[in-house]
């Protein structure tokens, strides 16, 4: 039997099994009710048939996100391992075929679909940690914009209830798509307050301005606010579809991997120049990349591989460019990633937020 297993706040590690079709919200006459601040009345539903589990949004105030990207009305099929975000609660879809001999469901069931399943809200802290990740996503892209010619995904997972990654994107009127990624220093509150700054010293800069110009101008914002030893790492990228190329301007932030349309992954090298916030003399750094048909740019956080597992090592580069080659399009790349840094983390708390975009050029 399929379920849903809670892996975040309170009730991480309670799960209820997915027994038939039905809504899940607060209201309590739902099939699946769920009692948190951050989830709509009907926030989303279940549809059980021969396929399979699919989910879809109901027009839920906070969103539904199945592995990083919001969903809307239309039904998603789920596969296992899928991590889904019901307003602040974050599920694993887990399949009977793969729970069998699962002892990591040694919490107590929230209950098997009847209409007495309820998650208790938590304490004070729970409800305004989860308000303040809500707000946070709210503040980061959701769908990616569409591109002609182009398929783009994207996940963000921060370490704790908030963090300090962000990424935003700009449509320009010519057809370009401005994307800028970047990751405060740290993690937690602290992280995530500069991260909402950075959004709003984005949000008030021209984004028809060249990339060069956009992060100089958040780097003035930030050298006045930024405590001592505090530095933002940042990349902005300009995709062209027409000349399919995208530039990339980079303040600290490591190379993007590349998938080739051979299916080999490597990482970009070039110089990165230095983090925002340290000095108003800022350097860049940066280049250019030609897409070919099927090729795949995948930009990260640290969080990826600076993961840290139980041990104590961290992923590395080389783990990440084996899992990366050979994925087959965007979202199997990022996919592949995110479930790398699940496995070699464990059962050990995350290091550090992650974040994943993932630009595949399609065949042409």
């Amino acid at each position: 039997m399929p379920l849903l297993k809670c892996i975040n706040a309170e009730q991480a590690g309670a799960f209820f099994d997915l027994v038939q079709s039905g809504v899940i919200g607060r209201e309590p006459s739902n099939v699946y009710c769920l009692d948190q601040e951050t989830i709509s009345r009907r926030h989303a539903e279940v549809l059980i048939s021969g396929d399979g589990v699919e989910l879809r949004d109901l027009g839920s105030a906070n969103g539904t996100y199945v592995n990083g990207r919001r969903i809307d009305d239309r039904a998603n099929l789920l596969s296992h391992g899928d991590q889904i975000y019901v307003g602040a609660m974050l599920f694993e879809y887990r399949e009977q075929s793969s729970i069998e001999d699962d002892d990591t469901l040694d919490r107590p069931m929230i209950g098997r679909g009847s209409r007495s399943i309820t998650v208790a809200a938590g304490s004070l802290l729970d409800q305004q940690m989860a308000l303040a990740r809500s707000a946070q996503r709210r503040l980061v892209m959701s769908d990616p914009a569409p591109v002609p010619g182009y398929k783009i995904a994207h996940h963000f997972e921060p370490a704790t209830g908030v963090g300090g990654d962000f990424a935003i994107q700009h449509p320009l009127p010519d057809g370009r798509l401005l994307l800028v990624l970047g990751d405060v220093c740290g993690k937690g509150l602290p992280a995530s307050v500069y991260m909402a700054y950075v959004c709003g010293v984005l949000a008030g800069l021209d984004p028809e301005l060249p990339p060069t110009a956009l992060m100089k101008g958040l780097n003035r914002a930030l050298v006045e606010v930024l405590e001592p030893g505090m530095f933002v790492t940042a990349q902005a990228l300009c995709l062209d579809p027409d000349n399919h190329r995208a530039d990339v301007i980079s303040a600290g932030h490591h190379p993007p991997m590349l998938v080739a349309d051979d299916g080999k992954a490597r990482q970009l090298s070039f110089d990165t120049g230095l983090a925002l916030g340290l000095t108003h003399d800022i350097t860049l750094g940066g280049t250019r990349v030609e897409l070919k048909s099927r090729e795949i740019l995948i930009f990260s956080s640290d969080g990826l591989d600076e993961a840290v597992g139980s041990d104590g090592d961290y992923l590395g580069v080389h783990r990440c460019v084996e899992a990366a080659t050979g994925a087959a399009g965007a979202l199997d790349a990022v996919r592949r990633l995110s479930r790398l840094v699940d496995g070699h983390v464990g059962n050990a708390d995350a290091s550090d937020d992650l974040t994943l975009l993932a630009i595949e050029r399609a065949e042409s």
